[in-house]
């Protein structure tokens, strides 16, 4: 995809909770590499849509340390979700 399709597909899905955080998730969906954000709402949203991953700092560490993307996926939905 082009650069304007990027960011068209993340106004979309930013426009759901804070359209001011669409370029970050245009450079994760060109990039397809998480965002690394402490910004709750970030993270969530992104959990429920599956468009993107968002990450805490904790998750970072974790991932640094080995884990899969799969298994911070399921820490972070057990925090964010189920918490």
């Amino acid at each position: 995809a082009k650069d304007e399709e990027y960011i068209q597909m993340a106004k979309k899905v930013a426009d759901e909770f804070d359209p001011d955080d669409f370029p970050f998730i245009a450079l994760a969906l060109k990039l397809n590499a998480p965002i690394w954000t402490n910004d709750k709402k970030l993270i969530v949203h992104g959990l429920k849509s599956g468009a993107y991953l968002a990450m805490d700092t904790n998750a970072v560490e974790k991932l640094i340390q080995g884990k899969s993307l799969e298994e911070i996926r399921q820490e972070l939905n057990e925090r964010y979700l189920r918490g």
